[in-house]
């Protein structure tokens, strides 16, 4: 489970790159002054072992630490327990695409980069 501690030594600032050289290149955390995110994966060998469910586990602990978490996009697959992980979390709304003449519905990235929470 990720601790509070951790995410918030994530989001601190990080220590003044060292003077660049030639057999050292300089790597930033930053791309044109912004934080750079990370990206965590839930891996399970089959369908429904509770890799979202861990997810929203996780995600709930952290909302009461005070971090500011939304979810982006989910699929319970009907998964009633997976549902009720998500209750009280904050869900971006999905946007629509028309795609070959049919409206789908997808994760809105735009709108989560805009809203700027600390962890989607």
């Amino acid at each position: 489970m990720i601790r509070k501690d951790e995410i918030e030594a994530e989001i601190a600032p990080p220590a003044p790159p060292p003077e660049p050289s030639r057999s050292h290149p300089v790597r930033s955390a930053y791309e044109g002054g912004q934080r750079r995110g990370k990206h965590r994966i839930y891996i399970g060998m089959a369908p429904g072992v509770g890799k979202t469910y861990r997810m929203l586990q996780e995600a709930r602990a952290l909302r009461a630490e005070g971090i500011d978490v939304v979810i982006g996009l989910l699929e319970t697959h009907g998964r009633q327990e997976t549902a009720e992980q998500a209750e009280g979390l904050e869900r971006v709304p999905l946007q629509a695409v028309n795609h070959c003449d049919r409206s789908l519905r997808e994760m809105d990235t735009e709108a989560i980069l805009a809203r700027h929470p600390q962890i989607a």
